[in-house]
């Protein structure tokens, strides 16, 4: 964990991933990233509940940056193996509600539920990110 830089072919797209991490120690450093972004990833931890007012606090810190401004924000809602079926929907629409996403641009952001063990679910994401 920590400061990564990947690069990848993605649907004949090349994707420049710069996973820049959550630490706290890592987080003033963020927006020295800012303005070179096409798109952002936010990734929420779903078997971490302890740390999810915090993830949002931080989300909304910097989604109000100007730097970020119109900028696609896929919002990956991780470790979707670990919840229930049945509360999918009702804990998408309380992570919208929490981020406060409907004041935003609809066409700027969407929440893709998502499993490192189901790369289906990452593709559909990333599809989202690089259409338009």
């Amino acid at each position: 964990m920590g400061f990564e830089i990947n690069t990848l072919e993605f649907n004949q797209n090349q994707l420049n991933i710069w996973d820049i991490g959550g630490q706290k120690t890592l987080r003033s450093f963020w927006f020295n990233y800012f303005d070179k972004l096409d798109s952002m990833i936010w990734v929420i931890d779903l078997s971490n509940w302890s740390r999810i007012q915090e993830n949002f606090k931080e989300f909304n810190d910097i989604i109000s940056n100007e730097k970020l401004m119109g900028l696609k924000v896929l919002i990956y809602l991780n470790k979707l193996d670990l919840i229930p079926q049945s509360n999918i929907d009702e804990l998408k629409t309380r992570v919208i509600d929490l981020l406060q996403l409907n004041q935003l641009d609809q066409e700027r952001w969407k929440v893709q539920e998502c499993s490192a063990y189901d790369l289906k679910s990452l593709h559909k994401g990333l599809e989202w990110l690089i259409s338009s």
